[in-house]
């Protein structure tokens, strides 16, 4: 959802897309008139990763600066043109660009809370059993296992942006939206 940048040891500086430029989770999450839980979760990831208050003054301005283009987003029809059904095949993605903005939406947001589990504990040091514990194969099995998903996920949501005509840039999971606003914040992330 945000690139960041390393300024010096406890200060990180994050850009959540570019301008004009949404990332493809913002996205794929607003789809369906489903803004409500999709500013939820973007407020969690807000608070935990970038260390960005979501009821500060920065935030609420990039939510209100990009009312009107997460609506536009979350209305997107159902349908995708007809040259996109022309050209459909059995092979992925092409035979999903077909599900509806609501279906895409669900499955994102199910796999971001699979994957953004939010535990209160945060362990600087672990005990040399609790380490060899997260090395167990089941362990490592679900990490596989998530990275596989949001993969393929990122690969369904970029095909099914393009078969509506948006340009996608696939190297940093962007889709072009016209009057997107990126945020740009910096934070001290010393404990």
């Amino acid at each position: 959802m945000s690139f960041s940048y390393h300024d010096d040891e406890d200060w990180f500086s994050y850009a959540v897309g570019k301008d004009n430029w949404m990332p493809l989770s913002i996205a794929s999450m607003m789809l369906g008139e489903a803004r409500m839980d999709a500013h939820r979760l973007i407020a969690d990831y807000s608070r935990r990763t970038m260390w960005l208050d979501p009821e500060s003054a920065e935030f609420s301005a990039w939510i209100n600066a990009n009312d009107a283009v997460f609506d536009r987003i979350a209305t997107i029809e159902r349908d995708p043109p007809v040259e996109a059904t022309e050209r459909q095949s059995q092979g992925w993605p092409e035979k999903f660009s077909l599900m509806g903005p609501h279906e895409v939406s669900y499955q994102y947001r199910l796999f971001w809370r699979r994957a953004h589990v939010d535990m209160s504990e945060d362990f600087l040091a672990v005990s040399d059993a609790h380490a060899e514990f997260c090395r167990l194969a089941e362990m490592r099995s679900v990490t596989v296992s998530l990275d596989a998903l949001r993969e393929s996920l990122t690969d369904l949501v970029e095909y099914w942006f393009e078969a509506r005509g948006y340009a996608v840039d696939k190297d940093l999971h962007l889709v072009n939206v016209q009057g997107y606003e990126a945020l740009f914040y910096s934070a001290e992330q010393g404990y």
